[in-house]
């Protein structure tokens, strides 16, 4: 996530590539064409709530600026699919000012 710390209002930048591996025994490949959610969790707060999904490019690649509106932490969540295992990223803690 960049930039961090960020001021109230300000474009907060979610970017990533998704990468997927059936076995250990064959590389990982970029996932093209999947659905992203990226999720929110509020200082103080346990729960996650989807802010918004995006969609990765043909290299597997996604990026998507929201407005920070409060500290608190940032996944983003891939649901899997037939061939692929769903994943959560690590969540990121934003101090927004």
């Amino acid at each position: 996530m960049t930039p961090e710390p960020v001021r109230r209002k300000a474009p907060l930048t979610v970017k990533g590539v998704l990468y997927g591996r059936v076995s250990t025994a064959r590389p990982a490949a970029v996932l093209a064409g999947q659905r992203i959610t990226i999720q929110f969790r509020s200082r103080g707060s346990s729960v996650y709530w989807t802010v918004t999904t995006v969609t990765t490019t043909r290299t597997g690649s996604f990026s998507k600026q929201i407005a920070a509106a409060a500290d608190g932490y940032w996944r983003v969540v891939y649901p899997g699919s037939s061939a692929y295992a769903a994943v959560t990223g690590p969540a990121d803690y934003v101090d927004v000012r």
